[in-house]
């Protein structure tokens, strides 16, 4: 058994790899890297900011990096980037201050406002925290099913 390692923690200055067909803007990622194989990385990444990014109807946490291989400002879903060096800057966790202040969408059964990123929680501990502070009920696969809990019988 190995022993268990660092979590490389995300942040500013941090050296990143994103898989090629996550990375944007996709046309001057082609336009650079031709004929590109499959499952084919990105490790010069390093990362310059984080910030909240909405395409669509979908809002997400987007990291932006600069890199030697391919010239200009790239960016992912934060999602997609993995931490091949720690940086030595700012280290980003949580929510970005633009998603916690994002304006409600829809009523809850209160009629209270629901925050945006609701809707865009993960199975992390501190959405989960964020999401039950907020009311919410949240099955978060920690605790075992009722019936599954042993009954102490009594004689």
């Amino acid at each position: 058994m190995r022993p268990p390692r660092a979590r490389l923690c995300l942040g500013e200055g941090a050296r990143c790899s994103v898989l090629l067909k996550f990375l944007r803007p996709s046309k001057i990622v082609a336009e650079t890297i031709l004929n590109p194989v499959k499952d084919q990385r990105l490790d010069d990444l390093i990362a310059v900011s984080r910030e909240v990014t909405t395409r669509g109807e979908k809002t997400f946490v987007s990291i932006f990096y600069r890199s030697d291989t391919i010239p200009g400002r790239l960016h992912s879903a934060e999602r997609w980037a993995t931490v091949l060096e720690q940086g030595t800057g700012e280290i980003w966790g949580g929510e970005p201050e633009a998603t916690t202040a994002a304006a409600p969408v829809v009523p809850n059964e209160a009629n209270e406002p629901i925050a945006d990123f609701v809707f865009n929680a993960q199975n992390r501990a501190e959405d989960i925290a964020l999401v039950r502070a907020m009311g919410f009920e949240v099955d978060d696969d920690n605790e075992p099913a009722p019936e599954n809990i042993p009954v102490a019988e009594s004689n």
